[in-house]
């Protein structure tokens, strides 16, 4: 399933590109990144290159890169995945990977461009995530956009020997 470039005031999302390796190699061995993904290692090599293909072939992976306008920097990813034609869902993530762009409210037109898409677009009844409790600034970005909380499932990780909660969230599109 192929994207399409969608614009907001300070970024765009565009459809992820192998073109843009470079910086998936760079993301992908930074903590918060791989912990987001559950991942405990670097992707790296051909791992990484299979993982990056999968967002552009893929029918069940709708993937972007975030591109800053100003510079046309990339400054992470977002994705629609598990996506159910028949049900009209998919669970939603978004990456603000390079660290120089995080906890700078720059997630919440980020997830605004994506919902538009998942939600017009494609016309998606809902999406879902889930967000680590320990995740305080997206547990913010996903309220403020309309999400709702609908579960949370405790103890689900373990990081330095202290358990977190997973929190579940979603959005009804009212209109399909």
């Amino acid at each position: 399933m192929k994207g399409k470039k969608i614009v907001g005031d300070r970024f765009y999302i565009a459809p992820s590109s192998a073109k843009n390796l470079e910086y998936y190699e760079t993301w992908f061995k930074d903590d918060l990144v791989l912990r987001g993904l559950g991942l405990t290692e670097a992707l790296e090599g051909t791992t990484l290159k299979k993982w990056v293909r999968s967002g552009i072939t893929s029918p069940t992976i709708v993937r972007f890169e975030i591109i800053e306008k100003s510079t046309k920097k990339a400054v992470g990813f977002c994705m629609l995945h598990d996506i159910d034609e028949q049900a009209r869902s998919a669970k939603i993530a978004l990456y603000i990977a390079d660290p120089v762009y995080r906890y700078r409210g720059f997630g919440c037109e980020v997830l605004n461009l994506l919902c538009k898409y998942a939600l017009s677009e494609l016309k998606l009844h809902s999406l879902w995530c889930e967000i680590p409790s320990y995740n305080s600034g997206a547990l913010s970005v996903f309220t403020k956009q309309g999400f709702r909380l609908v579960g949370i499932r405790t103890h689900t990780g373990l990081i330095n020997d202290k358990y977190y909660n997973l929190h579940i969230f979603e959005l009804i599109n009212k209109r399909y």
